[in-house]
């Protein structure tokens, strides 16, 4: 494209177009994920309003430019980003709950939106990162301090305003006139980017003005971690497992350090009453912990763990791989065993620099309440979600980054015949490649048809993004 198709998408916008040769291009082009910093879009759109979105979007489709969207830039496989025209949505940001609903802009990040539904006396599900983009998130499914008590983000989804591939303008709901009621079941995590430009978000809210909450942490010696995979798995899945503790079991290796199996989380009430939960968990597990806390906390800093994330436009920025499975039953002593083993090969990696490990969100309680064809999110009956992960930073040499990426696929491969095919939208890994039955399960013809009807021709794409049928 010339520079005068540019200025002419400019001069069609109140918000603003960032070119290469603009200071601020330079800081506007990153992700948080340090691994696609060598990319260079032509330009960067920051729409101020739903008409910036249809503008960018004509323009896009006339001039058949790669259209990336972006929300909160955390893509774990870099969708976010490309070599054509990224639309970034952060300036659309808006906040109003009230009423029992919360309506954000799609450019809204965690904190944020946490921030704005205490000060309402009201909560939602919307994932912990405070620097999380909220469009992306809500899109996948969305997994939160809260999800057992309250489903995912996509569960209390009620409306969403979208700019199509034709450049329209829709507000679409479950009782939407058909077709749209396809799109909004679509979106209800299907994953973002597939059907168009997501520009804001209408959710039912929570009354949380008579809730309390604690955030806890159990550990236990490295040498217990299979005992503590397999009992955590068992005990999550118990129903007598009360829905108020939405928790992860997680065990991260820094620098080659012996890492602690740990089981951390959320609990709606009084701390006394989280006690002998936590109880059940170490009789489940059947090994003496090393350490339990539990703090009393409000709403927020239950709802998004700063503390632990971080702050800042996008947060700590670091190089990162991923890879997920679905876990759909408690391990069996086997399948913990491998996993601990795998887990056991990082004490190797001294002096290298950066992290590796695993964390397994819990499913189950609110999340099962509705059957996989419910939304577009498959994994109802699921036990949890497992994301296997390693890091390094942009000293770290290339033979360490190669161990880091080969432990990650060896894990991953060996949890491939305990776990089977299954993986998480929201962390899209560009090697998996049987990632439709992955993501979407038998939700994923019903997402091929929603796809021809509003976006036949795949303006919006990436190379794990849904296609029509045929």
């Amino acid at each position: 494209m010339s520079d005068a198709d540019w200025s002419a998408l400019q001069a069609g916008m109140r918000g603003v177009l960032l070119r290469p040769e603009q200071a601020a291009y330079e800081q506007a082009r990153l992700l948080v994920n340090q691994r696609f910093d060598g990319i260079r879009p032509q330009a960067i759109a920051y729409p101020a309003d739903v008409h910036d979105v249809v503008e960018c979007v004509h323009f896009a489709k006339a001039g058949r430019i790669p259209l990336a969207l972006r929300s909160g830039g955390h893509s774990y496989a870099g969708y976010s980003t490309g070599p054509g025209l990224v639309l970034d949505v952060s300036s659309l940001n808006s906040t109003a709950v009230n009423g029992g609903e919360a309506l954000f802009g799609a450019g809204v990040k965690g904190l944020q939106a946490h921030q704005a539904l205490a000060a309402a006396g009201a909560g939602l599900p919307l994932g912990r990162c405070p620097t999380i983009g909220l469009a992306g998130v809500t899109l996948g499914g969305g997994l939160s301090a809260f999800t057992r008590a309250w489903g995912l983000a996509c569960d209390l989804l009620r409306e969403v305003e979208i700019v199509t591939a034709d450049g329209r303008v829709r507000r679409v709901r479950a009782d939407s006139p058909s077709p749209d009621d396809e799109l909004f079941w679509a979106l209800c995590g299907g994953g973002g980017g597939n059907y168009g430009v997501v520009t804001a978000l209408r959710f039912a809210t929570e009354d949380i003005r008579d809730l309390s909450y604690a955030r806890f942490l159990v550990s236990w010696p490295t040498t217990a971690a299979a005992a503590v995979i397999r009992g955590w798995t068992r005990w999550i899945a118990d129903p007598t497992t009360p829905r108020t503790v939405s928790c992860a079991f997680e065990q991260l290796s820094d620098s080659g350090m012996p890492a602690q199996p740990t089981v951390t989380g959320t609990f709606i009430g009084a701390p006394d009453a989280l006690e002998p939960v936590l109880d059940r968990l170490a009789a489940a597990v059947g090994e003496p912990g090393t350490g339990r806390v539990i703090v009393a906390c409000d709403y927020a800093r239950a709802a998004c763990e700063a503390d632990r994330w971080g702050g800042g436009t996008l947060g700590p920025r670091v190089a990162f791989a991923a890879k997920s499975h679905i876990v759909r039953e408690p391990l069996s002593g086997a399948a913990a065993a491998d996993m601990a083993a795998g887990l056991e090969q990082l004490h190797r990696f001294t002096g290298v620099g950066g992290a590796s490990g695993l964390l397994i969100d819990a499913l189950g309680g609110a999340v099962g309440d509705r059957p996989p064809g419910a939304t577009a999110f498959p994994h109802r009956a699921a036990v949890g979600v497992v994301q296997y992960h390693s890091y390094w930073h942009e000293f770290t040499d290339r033979p360490h980054i190669d161990r880091r990426l080969h432990w990650l696929r060896g894990i991953h491969a060996t949890m491939q015949p305990h776990l089977g095919v299954g993986g998480y939208t929201n962390g899209m890994d560009p090697e998996l490649a049987d990632w439709q039955a992955a993501y979407h399960g038998e939700n994923y013809p019903r997402m091929q048809r929603v796809k021809a009807a509003c976006d036949p021709d795949q303006l919006f794409t990436f190379p794990q993004a849904v296609v029509p049928p045929g």
